[in-house]
């Protein structure tokens, strides 16, 4: 599903242009409103009450994500799929948290209402690629990896990239060798202390005004161009700014974990050394597996 992109762009540039004028707001969220409601449904599998509570946690936002938007940096739908994406994450685990810590809500936590393992992995792998969709036979051939591996090797992949469901807590819960109520404790006070979906959301704040700062400047060199000006240190400043933004995306790329390999070395009493010496190694091989795919 996408939205028109020419349409868009053009409402968003009256939208600027005119003080930000509320009634073209309301034609803005119009025309995205059938994308958004969707989304949940779409790509997580998610039922009409989620699709709901998402649009209205989405669109309470719409204003920030419009103003954050630079058509010369990407298309519109790109743009949108990245914040539908990340704040459907962040959504979530604002969600989930809020679970009394004394339950475990088994009949909430299933395969079907959370993102996709598969989505997660490839999203991690292709973090600075373009990559708006998976097709099925990318899917199927991820998961008839991810089936192949060692408990303690899903466990440690599910924990890395995936809130906690049920299938987890039972694997978890065996693993520790405590109850689900005991387990479920453990899960969500070391997730509290170590995720890295807020640091996440600060850190693609960071590259979107930094690309921003770089657009501006490569414009300041083409027009001191045209009126045959020095630009040196200009184009000094820019070239800084682009290792700040090389450094920046690699943070982002190493950051992209639901929970970080600190948090699962304490949650399963293993050495972070042989926690990442299992990732890499599937991570090398989801990699080869997968570069067919990349854009």
């Amino acid at each position: 599903m996408r939205v028109d992109e020419l349409k868009i762009k053009r409402l968003i540039a009256d939208y600027l242009k005119n003080n930000e004028n509320e009634n073209i707001l309301f034609d803005i969220i119009k025309e995205l409103s059938e994308m958004v409601y969707n989304y949940p449904r779409i790509v997580f599998r998610k039922d009409l009450d989620t699709c709901s509570d998402f649009y209205i946690y989405f669109i309470s936002d719409i204003k920030k994500i419009i103003l954050k938007y630079n058509s010369q940096l990407a298309n519109f739908n790109t743009y949108l799929n990245i914040a539908l994406k990340s704040r459907y994450i962040n959504w979530y685990n604002k969600t989930i948290s809020k679970q009394q810590l004394n339950e475990v809500p088994l009949e909430n936590l299933n395969n079907e209402n959370i993102p996709s393992l598969e989505d997660k992995i490839t999203y991690n792998i292709y973090i600075n690629k373009q990559y708006d969709n998976i097709n099925s036979e990318l899917k199927s051939l991820i998961n008839s990896i991810l089936k192949k591996l060692p408990q303690k090797e899903m466990l440690i992949v599910k924990l890395l990239f995936y809130p906690i469901d049920s299938e987890t807590l039972k694997i978890l819960s065996a693993h520790l060798n405590t109850s689900l109520k005991m387990t479920y404790k453990k899960y969500m006070a070391t997730y509290h202390k170590h995720n890295l979906i807020e640091k996440q959301n600060e850190l693609r704040e960071k590259i979107y005004k930094t690309e921003n700062r770089i657009y501006a400047l490569k414009n300041k060199i083409d027009k001191l161009k045209k009126q045959n000006k020095s630009y040196k240190s200009v184009a000094n400043f820019k070239q800084r700014l682009e290792s700040i933004l090389s450094n920046q995306r690699l943070k982002l790329y190493k950051n992209n974990y639901v929970m970080s390999f600190k948090g699962i070395e304490e949650l399963l009493k293993i050495s972070k050394s042989e926690i990442y010496t299992k990732y890499k190694k599937l991570n090398q091989k989801l990699q080869q597996e997968l570069s067919q795919y990349a854009i």
